[in-house]
């Protein structure tokens, strides 16, 4: 996953960035169900590996050819991988990963009350408890609301996709 990530980020060609970036997402849905969460790793299948993915190509499909050419004659013209423009963004990832390292490092992770409580509780995940059920029951009850929300945004989205892609008569 993390080679495949390292691709998409570093290659040129955006076609075969689109299919590494699907390996990205079907990768993370592997992790999901090494985490035990089953419904999760569905819907990052069925929605971002199915949906985001082929969203993708179709914009790209979509995309001006003479563009394209442009942004790559571009390209071209400073070394491949670090141009002098690209050094901030470069500067402020290393900075973000150098302190997400040093908490991951310093944070005494099994004396955080919040997980000593909820363990003392019971509450924890043995993998035999229904997850589709849990998320289904709080996806209609709970988080109704911003559930069709974002089904309305999405549905705006659409119309507007499909809207650009009809062209200019």
């Amino acid at each position: 996953m993390l080679s495949a990530a390292l691709y998409v980020a570093v290659s040129r060609d955006i076609a075969r960035a689109i299919f590494c970036f699907f390996g990205v997402l079907f990768a993370l849905a592997g992790l999901y169900i090494f985490a035990l969460a089953d419904f999760v790793a569905v819907t990052q299948i069925l929605v971002y590996a199915g949906g985001v993915v082929v969203l993708m190509i179709f914009a790209l499909m979509l995309t001006d050819k003479q563009l394209l050419e442009v942004i790559r004659k571009e390209e071209k013209t400073g070394p491949r991988l670090f141009r002098a423009r690209s050094l901030p963004s470069i500067l402020l990832a290393l900075g973000v990963l150098a302190v997400l390292l040093q908490v991951a490092v310093t944070v005494d992770w099994s004396g955080l009350q919040w997980l000593n409580e909820a363990s003392a509780a019971g509450n924890r995940v043995t993998g035999k408890e229904n997850m589709v059920e849990n998320v289904g029951i709080n996806l209609m009850t709970r988080y109704l609301l911003p559930f069709e929300v974002i089904s309305v945004l999405l549905l705006a989205a659409l119309i507007g996709a499909a809207y650009l892609a009809r062209g200019r008569k």
